[in-house]
């Protein structure tokens, strides 16, 4: 989640400036707009630099395994009490069947993204951002984002809230900071008084609405998915109706 990173620069050491620097006013954005439409190449890249493809992917494979064992509930003991080993084959069930879609998901995301920076930041500007998210720092904070966020705290009993992202967000704040040293800190302190870095953290608020609008977006393709992924590991063992 690239709210993440922009909530970074309060931490961080301020940085030594003469003058208070100008205020930075947040673009108008019509979250409609970002669902389809062109987007440029400058803001394509950025958003690849800030968002590799594995980690993604792998966040979505954790959230679709919290899933699947809390819509098993108490069956999940019983179940792997009757058939040992069904669990961890249906979570590699799914995770296969569910290949193409987080292929697709991953791309859409993108695509998301990029279209937020075409509305939001010049070719030049985007250009500056993705400069420092491919340096060293970047990269780390990129890793310890992916490897900080509390799946576990996305609700999956009801819709996720603009308020429930900036938490998750927020809460992993703190154990990205431990993945940094001194030169980072600097690094991240010269980035945090860039205008443009300024503009990305007054876009956080419409960063955190799409990224819940899109957690609640139905998908029926995926839940049918897993449903024939769960019910062929049923059939193979045994255990279907």
């Amino acid at each position: 989640m690239l709210a993440l990173l922009m909530a970074l620069a309060p931490v961080a050491p301020a940085p030594t400036v003469t003058a208070t620097p100008p205020p930075v006013v947040a673009p108008a954005v019509d979250l409609g707009s970002l669902k389809t439409g062109p987007y440029r190449a400058d803001a394509i890249a950025l958003a690849e630099a800030t968002m590799p493809e594995k980690p993604f992917k792998d966040m979505i494979a954790a959230m679709m395994d919290r899933g699947l064992r809390e819509g098993l509930g108490e069956d999940a003991s019983a179940l792997e009490k009757a058939s040992p080993g069904i669990l961890a084959e249906m979570r590699g069930a799914v995770k296969s069947s569910m290949s193409t879609l987080f292929a697709r998901a991953y791309h859409d995301t993108l695509e998301r993204y990029a279209r937020l920076y075409s509305q939001s930041f010049t070719p030049a500007e985007t250009a500056e951002l993705a400069k420092f998210y491919r340096t060293p720092t970047g990269q780390k904070l990129i890793a310890a984002k992916y490897s900080s966020l509390a799946v576990g705290d996305i609700p999956l009993d009801r819709d996720t809230t603009t308020q429930d992202v900036s938490q998750v967000n927020k809460k992993a704040v703190g154990s990205i900071m431990d993945h940094l040293d001194g030169n980072d800190m600097i690094e991240l302190t010269k980035f945090g008084a860039l205008p443009s870095f300024r503009k990305l953290k007054s876009l956080m608020p419409i960063v955190n609405r799409m990224e819940a609008e899109m957690a609640n977006e139905p998908n029926p393709e995926a839940d049918e998915a897993v449903a024939n992924a769960v019910g062929s590991v049923m059939k193979r063992r045994g255990l279907a109706d």
